[in-house]
């Protein structure tokens, strides 16, 4: 069965989720950049209630992927410069073996 790639709006829910994605991608992405005893010391509760507070905001837009589970997201923020723009990416997260998926490129088009 092939399955699709489910772009959604993030909801206080997916919280832990999220955290767990960032968590991991950092772990996978800065392994060789960040010492270990820091990446090491990243909780999933802190960074869940973190998130919890951010996903409630009305200047921030949170959008993950789903992939039979969730895979990635891209958060956004109003636009802190004058621009013809009125969002910019804040961050953009996806887990190592989902790059080849094309998935950020979902999210950025969505």
């Amino acid at each position: 069965m092939n399955k699709t790639i489910i772009i959604r709006n993030a909801t206080v829910s997916d919280a832990e989720w999220i955290a767990s994605v960032q968590i991991r991608s950092w772990k996978e992405t800065y392994h060789a950049i960040i010492p270990q005893k820091y990446l090491n010391s990243l909780e999933k509760n802190k960074k869940k209630k973190v998130w919890s507070e951010l996903l409630s905001k009305p200047w921030t837009m949170t959008l993950i992927a789903e992939y039979w589970e969730l895979v990635g997201f891209i958060n956004y923020w109003v636009s802190r410069e004058k621009t013809d723009y009125d969002w910019e990416v804040y961050s953009l997260y996806i887990r190592e073996e989902y790059k080849w998926k094309w998935i950020w490129k979902e999210l950025f088009l969505w």
